[in-house]
């Protein structure tokens, strides 16, 4: 053992991660040379480590490709339906499930429109399993883990949901439950819902960072998430609790709101709150209120008018703070960005001190009700390039 307490087996192993991780990452498929160069690993030792990843199964390594300059080379990618995770989601409204290969590729997704607070932990999971269980999956696949996001709070240990208010959840232990898809869902682990949906922002494929690494996500259904992401890594708090945006006050007097406090933003743009405020009843689809503005309804104006005010107004206190100048919406927020835009950008211009200089890029997240189930996948994945002991065989 050397004095930086390696052995020749962590050696190797922390070489082959690095030689997995350029691959992974590169823009163009690399070849042994090009991993070559950019690790500044000799080639015999690249060659010995890709031969392992190939009888792993983890990559591939294709036909030669002629270029202008040198020999043909053989480029080296992830390996396509072989290793595979499960992401998964419990919203108010829906449930989505996403089986994701190494390359990002998604090999199933669904996503199932009900209402889930009647179902309860245990009810919900049986669904997610009946959705789960109409995936043909092919023998040569291995799933390896899978992750459940949920609209709430999630303990240090990842296995333990704090609280769902809006799903009526309250210190749920994972463990606990029974399931009838073992291999995927026995050691289920957690995320916050807004937080992978985050990360579905960040990251475009397992082990590839997209062009956004400073943003703050912020995610509408009935309650209203974030996460702020800096240089690529998730602000988490003492307690790994940050993004709870819904429960930022934007009126002292405000409404009562399920957290026991009042005045929150969730209750002027949660989708509960939005439906009440336009003195609609309980229950109306969203897309009823939208088709209400649009048609010229000033109760439906007024409503959509007060909740672009207080998005604008607390937004605009999160960006000064943090000294970020991109924000990305998902959840009912995709469908709500048209109604709230012009007031929303008028407010953060006028409130954003920053916006003097730089202007503020709001983008509205396309990937839609998957993104969470697609973040879980993409987190999982992720850790386990950084533990490759989790592939069969390594």
């Amino acid at each position: 053992m050397g004095k930086s307490g390696k052995t020749p087996t962590s050696l190797r192993m922390d070489n082959t991660k690095l030689v997995l991780k350029t691959i992974l990452s590169s823009k163009v498929p690399p070849s042994r040379a090009d991993v070559s160069a950019s690790t500044g690993l000799t080639r015999a030792t690249v060659s010995r480590l890709v031969d392992s990843l190939l009888d792993y199964g983890i990559i591939s390594e294709l036909p030669p490709v002629k270029s202008a300059i040198g020999r043909p080379a053989s480029p080296l990618v992830p390996r396509t339906a072989r290793h595979a995770v499960v992401g998964c989601e419990v919203n108010v409204a829906y449930l989505s499930v996403a089986v994701m290969d190494l390359s990002g590729k998604l090999l199933y997704s669904q996503i199932k429109k009900m209402s889930t607070r009647h179902l309860g932990p245990s009810g919900a999971l049986k669904e997610l399993e009946k959705i789960y269980g109409q995936w043909k999956r092919p023998k040569a696949v291995k799933v390896l883990g899978a992750g459940l996001c949920v609209p709430g709070l999630i303990a240090d240990d990842g296995a333990t949901v704090l609280t769902a208010p809006n799903l009526g959840w309250t210190g749920v232990q994972m463990k606990e439950l029974s399931f009838a898809q073992p291999r995927c869902f026995e050691g289920f682990r957690l995320f916050n819902e807004a937080d992978a949906a985050g990360y579905s922002v960040l990251h475009t494929a397992p082990g590839k960072v997209s062009n956004y690494r400073d943003f703050l996500y912020v995610s509408g259904e009935v309650g209203v998430g974030a996460a702020v992401y800096e240089k690529g890594r998730r602000l988490g708090g003492s307690h790994g609790w940050a993004g709870e945006f819904g429960h930022v006050c934007v009126d002292r007097s405000g409404p009562k709101c399920n957290c026991g406090s009042n005045g929150c933003l969730e209750q002027y743009v949660g989708e509960s709150g939005l439906v009440r405020n336009a003195g609609l009843p309980e229950g109306t689809e969203l897309s009823k209120l939208i088709e209400l503005f649009r048609e010229g309804s000033e109760t439906a104006r007024d409503a959509m008018d007060a909740g672009a005010l207080a998005l604008g107004l607390a937004l605009a206190n999160t960006l000064n703070l943090l000294d970020l100048d991109t924000v990305f919406f998902g959840g009912t927020f995709v469908d709500l960005y048209p109604c709230f835009e012009t007031i929303l950008k008028a407010e953060l211009k006028y409130r954003v001190l920053s916006s003097h200089w730089k202007d503020i890029e709001l983008i509205v997240n396309r990937k839609g009700e998957i993104s969470a189930a697609i973040g879980a996948c993409l987190w999982i994945f992720n850790d386990l390039i950084e533990d490759l002991s989790g592939f069969p065989g390594v």
